[in-house]
């Protein structure tokens, strides 16, 4: 598994922080070391659909990052406004193997 860590970018890049920094990905797991309401999961790209739209300037998503972009606090606005994939937590199904992959990554890399 392959995670994508903010708490690098909010260490070496000051000013940045869960208030206002997002992520985006079609994997909700890279997600998982991050703080909750920072992700925003969209449905992976498919090259075979012609009329998709997904980026279209005009598009539901642009509109939501165009929303939350006004918004005080990123995570408040994820949390009351979700979008595409859930972030994944311990309603996930599957939370039994996730919670044990962090665990085991925290242990291998943190402690």
């Amino acid at each position: 598994m392959f995670f994508k860590d903010l708490s690098k970018v909010f260490k070496y890049f000051k000013g940045f922080s869960a208030s206002n920094t997002i992520f985006i990905d079609d994997e909700p797991y890279k997600a998982l070391l991050n703080p909750d309401n920072t992700g925003v999961f969209p449905v992976s790209y498919d090259p075979t659909d012609k009329n998709d739209d997904f980026l279209d300037p005009e598009g539901e998503f642009c509109s939501y990052l165009d929303d939350l972009a006004s918004s005080s606090d990123v995570q408040d606005y994820i949390k009351e406004h979700s979008f595409g994939q859930p972030m994944i937590d311990s309603s996930h199904p599957d939370w039994s193997f996730y919670s044990k992959v962090i665990k085991d990554y925290y242990l291998a890399y943190v402690c």
